[in-house]
């Protein structure tokens, strides 16, 4: 009988152990949002100014997020500072970007799953215009399906009082990398 008292003491140990090492609120969601709609408005303006659409990157965490490209750190720095001031002026559209790994994955379920569908399990090389018609159409319709899983999910427009706190280039030359730290009282880093 010995056992049997210790099995909730181990489990509420166990317990313990999971409730310090899982955050119990999501602001670590929500700061990834807000850098993630913050990073598609720099990389937005960046692009334009220095007429590099489709050539620059960005991907976002916690406490910031990534730019790789061909640019200098002031550029980017003035950037990131103008998005925060135009997503908080209420441009919204610069926080959903038609270059974001959202819409690539979107894209790709989409077209492989219609193409599944379209091909069926009999006459698969008979049916490969329907597969192709089906791979198209998917591919169309995830632009916009994407675009609204951005805006619901993947980014938010509402940054609240997010800052850029400093920009650092981590690699140089044309690969360039630029590390963007921001703060945000609205979020605890989950550290």
């Amino acid at each position: 009988m010995t056992g049997s008292g210790a099995l909730p003491t181990l489990a509420a140990s166990n317990a313990k152990r999971w409730e310090s090492a899982i955050p119990l609120s999501f602001d670590w969601v929500h700061a990834i949002r807000r850098n993630h709609a913050t990073e598609h408005a720099t990389i937005a303006i960046l692009a334009r100014r220095l007429d590099l659409v489709g050539q620059l990157g960005g991907r976002s965490v916690t406490n910031g997020f990534y730019i790789y490209g061909p640019a200098s750190t002031e550029a980017v720095e003035e950037a990131a500072r103008e998005a925060v001031q135009r997503l908080r002026a209420g441009e919204e559209r610069l926080a959903i970007s038609p270059f974001c790994g959202t819409n690539f994955l979107i894209a790709g379920v989409l077209s492989t799953v219609t193409t599944a569908l379209a091909l069926g399990s009999r006459n698969r090389i008979g049916r490969l215009p329907q597969a192709f018609g089906a791979a198209t159409l998917a591919l169309m319709a995830s632009f916009r399906i994407g675009a609204e899983v951005q805006r619901r999910w993947t980014t938010q427009s509402q940054i609240g009082g997010l800052r850029i706190a400093r920009v650092v280039q981590t690699r140089g030359g044309e690969h360039a990398v630029h590390r963007v730290y921001t703060h945000s009282p609205e979020t605890q880093d989950p550290d």
